[in-house]
């Protein structure tokens, strides 16, 4: 009876396990395939400059891809969110998990600060944590006034009015990730001409 009572507690934490990632957030019902993310991905252009739109990254090719790909599955709650995150994996950390950058402060594939190694370097971490952070983000920025393709401007560069056109042209890349345009065609812009 004790030896049935203790497999049932293991399975009922794995259970648990299975539900709720490393991050408390729930797990909701994948809208988004890991294959369909990682199709995502070969759509990023190498770089972010305009000249480089038809030039694919090879990103859904690098190491970090099918970790990243599974967590963003699992935490995407659209395939627009998931393009986003695939574009801000590829531009942040370069699809590698255990990517430094700012000096060391910002860590993983999302670039994440104030975030020990080992859980800034686990994407199913880091992807709850950065869609946080965008939501607080685009909620904060907006009440600051930034454009609709700027919210995300707090998130890229700490601050409202700085890395706007950064965050700017990242939504033009999801637009083309997404097929909303195509390569070289006019970004479907709101107007950041004269804005940092």
């Amino acid at each position: 009876m004790k030896l049935h009572l203790h497999l049932f507690t293991v399975l009922a934490l794995v259970l648990v396990a299975a539900v709720a990632s490393p991050a408390g957030e729930e797990i909701s019902p994948r809208v988004v395939s890991p294959a369909r993310v990682l199709e995502l991905l070969a759509r990023v252009p190498a770089t972010q400059r305009v000249q480089d739109e038809g030039r694919p990254g090879g990103w859904e090719r690098r190491a970090g891809a099918p970790a990243t790909a599974e967590a963003i599955s699992l935490f995407a709650k659209n395939e627009e969110v998931a393009a986003r995150l695939a574009v801000y994996a590829a531009n942040e950390g370069g699809m590698d998990l255990s990517a430094r950058g700012d000096g060391g402060s910002a860590l993983g594939i999302l670039q994440l600060h104030n975030v020990p190694e080992s859980l800034a370097f686990n994407p199913l971490y880091a992807v709850p944590r950065w869609l946080r952070l965008a939501a607080w983000s685009e909620e904060f920025c907006g009440k600051k006034g930034n454009l609709p393709r700027e919210r995300l401007a707090a998130l890229a560069s700490g601050r409202c009015d700085r890395g706007r056109r950064l965050v700017h042209r990242r939504e033009d890349i999801v637009d083309l990730v997404l097929g909303r345009r195509a390569p070289g065609e006019a970004p479907l812009s709101d107007g950041v001409e004269g804005r940092e």
